[in-house]
């Protein structure tokens, strides 16, 4: 494949783009009300953080959640908003 072209596969494989010579990675897009570091949740945090740990490095992860803990008033101080 040339620099620019796409190639999109349907069925169980996921789609992939070749951009200037670099393969780009499958983007998954999740919204969730907490994740880590946050825990009062329970097992969705800890799948969620262990599916992105497992996978990192074939799917491109963007997570879309709260500031703080479930039931919390205050945001968490050690995480970077919008990053």
């Amino acid at each position: 494949m040339t620099s620019g072209e796409r190639s999109v596969s349907r069925g169980n494989k996921a789609s992939s783009a070749v951009v200037e010579g670099r393969a780009e990675r499958p983007v998954v897009l999740a919204f969730r009300s907490c994740y880590w570091p946050a825990f009062k949740s329970g097992g969705p945090v800890m799948s969620l953080r262990n599916m992105v740990r497992s996978l990192g490095d074939e799917l491109d992860f963007r997570i879309v959640t709260a500031d703080r803990d479930r039931g919390d008033d205050r945001p968490f101080t050690s995480v970077i908003i919008d990053q």
